[in-house]
C-alpha cells in the first residue's frame, strides 16, 4: 500500500497494483528460516510501498530483531505517516535506519521539520533525500511506460545480491 501516486512508480499508473498484506505466519516463517541460517545481512521491511501503512510494522520489526540480532533492518518512507514518536519507537524496537524521501515541497518541509525535532541520537539513523528536483526516474523494470528506454541486454549482478519476497511468498531475484 502507499499514500501517494507518484508518476515514476507503479502506484502512479492508471491501474495500480492490488494491495496485498503478507500473512503474519508467512512473515514469521521467513524470519525463522533466516534465523536458522544465522542471517546477518540487510532486511528491508517494504518493497515499493509505504511501509507505515501496515499497522503490524512494529510487531514485525520486534520479531525480526529478536530472531535476527545481527541483521541490518531498514525501511524507506515518504514520511506521510511518520512522526517523531513513531520514528523513535522504531529505533527502540531495533530498526537500524530510516531512509526518508521527499518528493514535493510540502513533503520536504514536513520531513525537514521532523528531522529537526527528532532526538539527536536517532537523527543520525535517518537519511533524508530531497527528490523534489529529480526529473529522471527508472522504469521499474519496464513497468512505468514514460520512463522506458531501449531494453538493455546485459548481465545484472543484483540477482546475486538481492531478492524480494512478495506478500504471497513468491520470491523474485530482482
Amino acid at each position: 500500500k502507499c499514500t501517494r501516486r507518484c508518476p515514476f512508480c507503479h502506484y502512479g499508473m492508471k491501474n495500480p497494483p492490488q494491495n496485498v498484506d503478507m500473512d503474519e505466519n508467512l512473515f514469521y516463517n521467513i524470519i525463522n528460516q533466516l534465523r536458522d541460517i544465522n542471517y546477518s545481512g540487510r532486511i528491508g521491511l517494504f518493497e515499493m510501498n509505504e511501509p507505515l501503512t501496515d499497522i503490524r510494522l512494529n510487531k514485525f520489526l520486534k520479531y525480526a530483531r529478536n530472531k535476527l540480532p545481527k541483521a541490518w533492518i531498514f525501511i524507506t518512507s515518504n514520511g506521510d505517516l511518520l512522526n517523531t514518536e513513531k520514528a523513535e519507537q522504531f529505533f527502540e524496537d531495533g530498526l537500524n535506519m530510516i531512509y526518508l524521501d521527499s518528493y514535493d515541497e510540502s513533503e520536504l518541509k514536513r520531513n525537514s521539520k521532523l528531522l529537526k525535532e527528532i532526538t539527536p541520537k536517532y537523527r543520525k539513523l535517518m537519511k533524508h533525500t530531497n527528490r523534489t528536483y529529480q526529473v529522471v526516474w527508472s522504469s521499474r523494470a519496464g513497468n512505468v511506460n514514460q520512463f522506458k528506454k531501449n531494453t538493455v541486454f546485459a548481465p545484472c549482478d543484483l540477482v546475486y545480491e538481492v531478492l524480494y519476497i512478495k506478500p504471497t511468498g513468491i520470491v523474485y531475484p530482482c
